[in-house]
């Protein structure tokens, strides 16, 4: 190829005759003039070099005498890269090939090469001659006997114009080159924005579109739904019930299966139920999806289709190892007319998933606007139970519990109590849900385990020979999977003097069964230093005896519901006995909670239970009177009627 700076003149001249050789060696390689004075003294008068001015009428010069001889000529120069500009080729060169043939051949070889064809005859027509070869623009016709001036200015224009058209083919193949290099690049940009996009908009474990995606389209729909009166559209969240302890007792990879099933199940829910209606599955994160409904003929058609989702989750998942059955919640918001915030649809159907969830869970809700009104004083309860937490606006209550056999008081349970602006008190039963739900029952049980520590400390001292009394303090799961909770509880105890046997943890049957593992290591921690695990409300779950053997529980807690129901229920009765047996063979003590009659605690001491506590002893008492006292003669002037409950003032303390 040609240089893009600089090139050779190189010229081909192929005629069989040697005088026509010399004459174009002498037009285009004429000799050097030694006259070195005569050039100094031109340069001096007139300027420029004229060295330069003759090497630029110099040629690089072959010469051949028949076409098969030029083509191979051709061929060695398209082989070391030095192709020639421009040949002279003569018409007539027997006996070889003619100069059309010649042409021919040589461009073949050398497709780029200018052709100058030299003919003295006239039996040759220009027209033919290009029409026979086809290019004309590479091709001129020069007549014998010629100019040497014509041969020179063709040299150098045909060289010239050689020189330019492969400098122009080089340069565009560079652009060709470029832009192919550019739209590779393109593609990667797009296939990388493409895949952005997806990120951006699509769920990359089920492959259904995200949040993202569903608020575009909410957007949309909102939009079509002012011009589509007739038909209902609605918005369906769904939340996979317990999923969490399936992760964590299973692992991620079974987790990740189960949602990618389920996404899967959803799918083909869709194309079952569609029915002229359309749908869009999404997938929020974690285990919430979610489906969106338009065209729907009325709002029920949504509770139908919810009804089927739940059904569907009901068969068991095929996850790696075993099989997994789970049950989903799902929140129903139907979009009216007066929506048009695509956020506040999502969150009036995770409302709505809370509430199906709060009723039982594996059920819809539908939302209205009293749950937002709940929403609203839920998140007022929160705020203000954070100032109280901070402000430390709480008092414990004590209930004692008494042993059935000697009533005498065996220890007290300490409850907590909200003491609002006003000085009234809050139960525990209006605010714990909520401590639990946003994890503010993690600093209030530590404050709650610290005080009922401190005040029970102050009471052992006060009264040293009560060394069988201890204090149980329910202790919540966000507690228990706490780190550092076994050694915040020990130095708890320590600082307010007491042993760790004066201390029992109470625990409930899904507050350690939700993370098995975490729990039973701190629950054992526990028990290895002497503080002793109560579960309370045994038997209203469903694992309570594979509790009994997976954790080191000292005292069962006999639920209040069983309790109460023994009045005239033989089945109930027989259940209070089945439970002490059970407690018995495994050296555990039994604790009835919720005695409120004569008759209940006569039956509950017949079957054998070991401790009891409820209205019929006393309720729960505040620390100045509980804990100033060291016994309770609760059977002073109490009548044996059946059902009835100790008023507060009629409580008898003994110091």
């Amino acid at each position: 190829m040609f240089s893009a700076f600089s090139f050779d003149r190189r010229v081909l001249v192929i005629d069989d005759q040697q005088a026509v050789h010399d004459a174009y060696r002498s037009v285009l390689m004429p000799k050097r003039r030694n006259t070195q004075a005569l050039d100094a003294m031109e340069c001096e008068l007139f300027g420029g070099s004229t060295l330069a001015t003759e090497q630029e009428h110099e040629f690089q010069v072959s010469f051949a005498f028949q076409g098969e001889e030029g083509l191979e000529l051709v061929q060695q120069a398209c082989k070391l890269g030095k192709e020639f500009g421009i040949a002279f080729v003569d018409m007539r060169m027997p006996p070889g090939w003619d100069g059309l043939e010649t042409i021919r051949n040589l461009w073949q070889v050398d497709p780029g090469l200018q052709v100058v064809v030299c003919t003295a005859y006239s039996d040759h027509v220009w027209r033919d001659v290009c029409h026979d070869l086809g290019k004309i623009d590479q091709l001129l016709l020069l007549n014998k006997p010629f100019a040497n001036e014509y041969v020179l200015s063709l040299a150098y224009a045909l060289t010239q114009k050689r020189f330019l058209m492969e400098r122009l083919h080089s340069e565009l193949a560079t652009i060709q080159q470029s832009h192919k290099l550019l739209e590779h690049e393109i593609r990667c940009r797009k296939s990388a924005e493409d895949s952005l996009r997806r990120m951006a908009t699509c769920d990359v474990l089920t492959g259904l579109p995200n949040r993202a995606a569903l608020i575009e389209r909410l957007r949309k729909c909102l939009k079509r739904q002012q011009e589509e009166t007739a038909r209902v559209n609605a918005l369906l969240f769904l939340d996979l019930d317990n999923f969490k302890l399936i992760n964590d007792s299973m692992g991620h990879s079974a987790g990740d299966a189960l949602l990618t099933q389920f996404a899967g199940r959803l799918k083909a829910l869709e194309r079952m139920l569609k029915q002229g209606s359309q749908w869009s599955l999404y997938r929020l994160g974690g285990d919430e999806f979610v489906v969106l409904l338009r065209s729907l003929e009325n709002a029920s058609q949504a509770e139908a289709i919810a009804a089927e989702i739940i059904n569907s989750a009901q068969t068991p998942f095929d996850i790696p190892g075993c099989g997994a059955t789970v049950s989903t919640s799902i929140g129903i918001s139907v979009i009216t007319h007066a929506t048009n915030d695509p956020e506040e649809i999502i969150r009036n159907a995770d409302t709505a998933m809370y509430r199906a969830k709060h009723a039982g869970k594996n059920r819809y809700a539908v939302f209205n606007e009293e749950m937002h009104r709940e929403v609203l004083n839920r998140l007022h309860l929160e705020t203000e139970l954070r100032l109280a937490i901070a402000n430390e606006r709480f008092e414990l209550h004590y209930q004692p519990i008494i042993n059935l056999q000697t009533r005498q008081t065996a220890g007290f349970e300490a409850l907590v109590r909200w003491v609002d602006n006003s000085g009234k008190l809050i139960p525990p039963s209006d605010f714990i849900s909520t401590a639990e739900d946003t994890g503010l029952i993690v600093p209030l049980g530590r404050w709650i385990f610290r005080k009922a520590c401190e005040e029970f400390g102050q009471w052992k001292r006060r009264f040293p020979d009560s060394d069988g009394c201890t204090i149980s303090i329910n202790v919540s799961k966000r507690q228990l999977v706490e780190l550092d909770f076994v050694q915040q509880a020990l130095n708890d105890i320590e600082d307010a003097g007491l042993r760790a046997r004066d201390v029992n943890i109470e625990v409930t049957e899904s507050t350690i069964m939700q993370s098995p593992a975490a729990v039973r290591e701190h629950l054992n921690g526990l028990d290895k230093f002497g503080v002793r695990i109560h579960m309370d409300d045994f038997g209203t779950g469903h694992s309570s005896l594979s509790c009994l053997h997976q954790f080191p529980i000292s005292v069962l807690k006999i639920d209040r519901s069983f309790v109460t129901a023994i009045d005239g229920d033989n089945e109930y009765t027989a259940t209070i006995e089945a439970i002490v047996a059970l407690a018995r063979n495994r050296n555990i003590v039994v604790t009835a909670e919720g005695i409120e009659t004569r008759s209940q605690f006569d039956c509950l001491l017949r079957l054998g239970c070991d401790l009891g506590q409820g209205y019929l002893f006393a309720r729960p008492l505040p620390a100045a009177i509980a804990l100033h006292s060291r016994t309770i003669n609760w059977e002073h002037d109490q009548p044996a009627t059946l059902g009835s409950i100790v008023p507060e003032s009629k409580v008898r303390l003994l110091s």
